[in-house]
């Protein structure tokens, strides 16, 4: 692809899919060395009550994710 030349809605999905897929996967690895690595602790086990106090976790790293890349952007445009 040039320099001018911009990406369609189908080669995003396809760049997208393949990259989600690569990173999920890496993500997922990672993420059972850590927190599985004698393989007893399966993500599938874990209540619904564990699952919904985990998935709070994730959403309060999103958030402080976001409020750096949000001070980040800031500092740039000064």
């Amino acid at each position: 692809m040039g320099t001018n030349a911009i990406t369609t809605d189908e080669q995003l999905l396809e760049i997208g899919m393949t990259k989600f897929g690569r990173e999920a996967n890496a993500k997922f690895l990672a993420g059972m060395a850590e927190h599985n690595p004698n393989g007893n602790k399966h993500l599938c086990r874990l209540s619904v009550r564990q699952l919904l106090e985990q998935q709070k976790y994730e959403i309060i790293d999103q958030w402080f994710y976001i409020c750096a890349l949000e001070q980040k952007l800031n500092e740039e445009e000064k």
